[in-house]
């Protein structure tokens, strides 16, 4: 006779669940509550007993008394390793919109892993950074073979909770304040403050950084090293944060808005260099001379760049060493635990160029 196939139990379904996130270090050393367990799998409190039990008799956890959290005695930091073989990289974007420098970093990350076996898997979830849940992120988290996580343009939100999960993670650009991640990112707050000094001493002093909403913790530092350079000079400059949707339509709204402002802006750091020719274009459009009358700097390079007319003033960034580094940080966790945390600048480089003067 043959043997029947059998069906997999929600019970067995929410024991695997619980033992790998619990393996994995996702909550630390203790379950949350059973009405949050409950609430997040959307399960019955008898199908979480009955595999709560399960795993109290595998040894991974002690159950706890009436009202107290149940601890986990087997954290990922005590079993070695993950077993997984991808890396994966949270992304607003798919890789045909990200500028060049980021399709450096990314190509490096690639080359770097799969030199020690792992793929890398881009999670585009644009949704997670339009308004953050944690119920995808969760998701996320649980997803099969996993080795460990990269962040690309993250929010606050996504940082803190990859940083409480435990997990192996590195971001690619600057950690938000208070955040315990490992991180590699360009110096944008001294490069964005050396900017600003620029355009004084060109006599530049009504100035403005253009960047899109949200704005990621590179863009507060950027912003914040632009407005202390401005402060800092003899005489000091004005400086100003204008942002706008990401879209072109709406960059050009604002720069309007700016231009047709008493006193207008003579000199613009534009965040995106894929929009500094966005800029560019519409500053002619109004008539307005670049650098006779707004001087102009991109924040970041872009290969693109260089085949402007006029040439473009911009800051020459690594990507190809900014993914190496990042893929190192990263696998030195995948294979030592993630309690190791190291934060890694690299100096952006000024390219000179006419649109600055």
């Amino acid at each position: 006779m043959a043997v029947l196939p059998q069906r997999l139990l929600l019970t067995d379904q929410t024991t695997a669940l619980l033992r790998d996130l619990a393996l994995k270090g996702h909550w630390g050393n203790s379950l949350p509550s059973e009405a949050d367990l409950c609430r997040e799998f959307q399960i019955s409190r008898v199908t979480l007993r009955r595999a709560l039990l399960q795993l109290a008799r595998e040894g991974i956890i002690v159950m706890g008394g009436r009202g107290r959290h149940h601890r986990i005695i087997s954290p990922a930091a005590e079993i070695g390793p993950p077993q997984g073989h991808t890396v994966r990289m949270l992304s607003p974007y798919p890789r045909h919109r990200v500028n060049t420098t980021a399709q450096l970093v990314q190509n490096a990350l690639l080359e770097r892993l799969a030199k020690e076996g792992y793929l890398m898997q881009l999670e585009v979830h644009p949704g997670l950074y339009q308004r953050f849940s944690e119920r995808e992120m969760k998701k996320l988290l649980a997803l099969p073979d996993t080795a460990g996580w990269l962040l690309y343009l993250s929010s606050r939100e996504q940082q803190e909770f990859l940083a409480h999960a435990g997990v192996p993670c590195v971001v690619l650009g600057t950690v938000h304040p208070g955040v315990a991640l490992a991180n590699v990112e360009f110096d944008v707050r001294s490069s964005c403050r050396h900017a600003a000094g620029l355009f004084l001493a060109r006599g530049r002093t009504e100035m403005i950084f253009l960047t899109p909403e949200p704005m990621t913790a590179g863009d507060k530092a950027s912003a914040a090293g632009f407005t202390e350079g401005a402060a800092h000079g003899r005489p000091p400059g004005n400086a100003r944060l204008v942002t706008y949707d990401t879209t072109v339509p709406d960059l050009c709204r604002v720069l309007r808005q700016e231009m047709e402002r008493h006193p207008a802006p003579n000199a613009i750091l534009v965040g995106w260099p894929e929009h500094t020719f966005a800029v560019l274009g519409f500053l002619h459009k109004l008539g307005r001379r670049v650098p006779e009358e707004v001087a102009v700097i991109s924040r970041v390079d872009d290969q693109y760049l260089a085949y402007s007319v006029p040439s473009v003033a911009r800051y020459k960034v690594d990507g190809e060493r900014m993914g190496r580094r990042a893929a190192e940080l990263l696998l030195d966790q995948i294979h030592h635990g993630p309690g190791k945390i190291r934060s890694i600048r690299l100096l952006p480089e000024f390219v000179p160029g006419e649109t600055l003067g």
